[in-house]
């Protein structure tokens, strides 16, 4: 089958596509019951209609929906559905003709824009994230800190106080460290390879082994565990896993008209062997498909 739009042409003793055949407006190529035909109508994006263009079907738009609106799509028409809420602090605004929002208005330190019973109103107080506090640096809301947390505890919140949660456990392989007035993690500890630190009954340890993925193996390189390869696969050959030992699968059949071949260390497909026009390759009964790869179609096709 030709791809819709296009018809099959002989140049140069290859088969080749000529065309394109330019879909009207609205419409797309469709296959039924073994012939092209046109398929539609196709209902244009909201708020754009369909154009010709350099002999190319495309969008002709945006055609402006109203601030604080959007198009929608009831039964079968391009309407306005709306109005939209502007987010909390903002307001819809139209510039360089694009409907974007405007903003933002400040809101009071320690309280936040919410929405109730349709109307925008302020929330609060709003509890500041604890460690931090809120102050007014540059006409922004923003917090200042950070009040240093012991290292391995986190703030909390119990019964509407600031208190020290903890300790809090390392993530495993990592350990707690001061570094230039801040908490933060100091490592990595190495896992050997192959294997991952958990945490079981409150002590890191190692959990393993790890299976690599297939055609991959563990290696250390720059101090970091890492897979090396890939492992080339034979040609026509998969890795695969099965009752837990990497193995190969296979073989795989290449695609019709196609050989596997090794470039650069990958195992790719080369070719193609040039089908008859307005034929493809098929594969019946394996052997079949085998005989004529190998025995007829180089007679027929060279």
């Amino acid at each position: 089958m030709e791809p819709i739009g296009f018809r099959y042409a002989f140049t140069n003793h290859k088969s080749q596509l000529e065309g394109p055949i330019v879909e009207p407006i609205g419409f797309r190529y469709a296959l039924t019951n073994h012939k092209s035909q046109l398929e539609g109508p196709i209902m244009e994006p909201i708020g754009f209609r369909y154009a010709l263009t350099n002999h190319k079907s495309q969008l002709e738009g945006p055609i402006m929906e109203p601030i604080g609106f959007r198009y929608a799509l009831t039964n079968h028409k391009s309407q306005f559905e709306g109005p939209i809420m502007e987010p909390i602090g903002f307001r819809y605004a139209l510039t360089n003709h694009k409907s974007q929002l405007e903003g933002p208005i400040m809101e009071p330190i320690g309280f936040r824009y919410a929405l109730t019973n349709h109307k925008s109103q302020l929330e609060g107080p709003i509890m500041e994230p604890i460690g931090f506090r809120y102050a007014l640096t540059n006409h922004k809301s923003q917090l200042e800190g950070p009040i240093m947390e012991p290292i391995g505890f986190r703030y909390a919140l119990t019964n509407h106080k600031s208190q020290l949660e903890g300790p809090i456990v390392e993530p495993i392989g990592f350990r707690y460290a001061l570094t230039n007035h801040k908490s933060q993690l100091e490592g990595p500890i190495m896992e050997p390879i192959g294997f991952r630190y958990a945490l079981t009954n409150h002590k890191s340890q190692l959990e393993g082994p790890i299976m690599e993925p297939i055609g991959f193996r563990y290696a250390l390189t720059n101090h970091k565990s890492q897979l090396e390869g890939p492992i080339v696969e034979p040609i026509g050959f998969r890795y695969a896993l099965t009752n837990h030992k990497s193995q190969f699968e296979g073989p795989i059949m290449e695609p019709i008209g196609f050989r596997y071949a090794l470039t650069n260390h990958k195992s790719q497909l080369e070719g193609s062997l040039v089908e008859p026009i307005g034929f493809r390759y098929a594969l019946t009964n394996c052997l079949w498909s085998v005989w004529w790869n190998l025995s007829v179609s180089p007679l027929l096709w060279g």
